[in-house]
């Protein structure tokens, strides 16, 4: 990673570390002051002190949820830059979620053995089994870019015997039409992956989504012959994703219809990219900590009100 993106890195997480600290400052302010001017004049509701941590607890968690989308996922999401986003998590030394953030950061940096450990080694630990769903998700993308289609394969019977368990599985398959999709295209159906994926380019809020779906687009397009569409799919993900993998991949085919020849991908071999640096954190026991502040402030707070109460008669 060069000093300037490290640099770019630094600034981003020093800019979120104070907003957070400020907006933090902030919520407890507005949460606790009026609290405690209630509790001294009416000399008693001291239940107010418990309704106003939580309030403060409530505001730093959205403030610390926007925070983060505008500091750590932007350069993801919106400016579609892997490189500086791992260099973002490694600097700020959290994430809101590890693994799937450390998912994110291989997954878009094109570092597909590093996906499919971590996905192996998530589903098999039973505390990450709320995240299978997302992980099965990412395997079936890995799966596919890699050409690997007896591996997305297994994966996708996964993916169904995962939704045949949950009571919403039916709206889960029409959610995440992107897995069937990848269906039809494993069994050569390449008529209905464009029926598929057309809807969801339309429907794509996030420029990173409309890249991923005008790369599926392109794909389904080169393999019904349209040549025309296909080239202006994968044209619109070079021109705005030059930074993601999927760009490489969309490259090869346009380079090809360039020289009239017949691109045939075939399974990539899995190479480990010696420069990518896996992330690491710190365990962190959110949980016990906030419970810590909350019982800080209240025990404060009662100190406060009762010592203020006794000085004052």
């Amino acid at each position: 990673m060069d000093d300037m993106i490290m640099q770019k890195a630094k600034e981003r997480v020093r800019a979120y570390r104070v907003q957070f600290n400020l907006l933090t400052i902030l919520s407890a302010l507005i949460a606790l002051v009026p609290t405690c001017w209630v509790v001294f004049v009416m000399r008693d509701h001291f239940w107010l002190i418990l309704v106003s941590c939580l309030l403060y607890l409530f505001l730093r968690r959205i403030i610390a949820f926007r925070l983060y989308n505008k500091f750590i996922m932007a350069p993801l999401i919106h400016e579609m830059d892997p490189t500086l986003y791992r260099a973002i998590l490694l600097e700020a030394k959290c994430a809101a979620y590890p693994g799937v953030d450390h998912m994110f950061a291989a997954y878009y940096h094109g570092e597909y053995q590093t996906v499919i450990d971590l996905c192996a080694n998530k589903m098999a630990d039973p505390k990450c089994q709320r995240f299978t769903l997302f992980y099965l998700l990412e395997l079936a993308s890995t799966y596919f870019e890699l050409n690997d289609m007896a591996a997305l394969r297994r994966t996708l019977d996964r993916y169904d015997a995962y939704l045949a368990t949950r009571k919403d599985g039916d709206a889960l398959r029409q959610k995440y039409q992107s897995m069937q999709y990848y269906r039809a295209y494993a069994d050569g159906d390449y008529a209905a992956c464009r029926v598929i994926i057309e809807p969801l380019i339309r429907k794509g809020d996030l420029l990173l989504y409309h890249v991923e779906f005008s790369f599926l687009h392109a794909l389904a397009c080169y393999r019904l012959g349209d040549l025309t569409a296909a080239q202006s799919s994968f044209a619109f993900v070079v021109q705005n994703a030059p930074k993601l993998h999927f760009c490489t991949i969309a490259q090869k085919y346009l380079d090809a219809m360039e020289r009239g020849e017949d691109y045939c991908a075939e399974v990539t071999a899995l190479t480990p990219d010696p420069a990518y640096q896996p992330l690491s954190f710190p365990a962190r026991r959110r949980t016990r900590r906030v419970l810590y502040i909350l019982l800080g402030i209240e025990l404060v707070l009662l100190l406060f009100i009762v010592l203020l109460r006794s000085f004052l008669g």
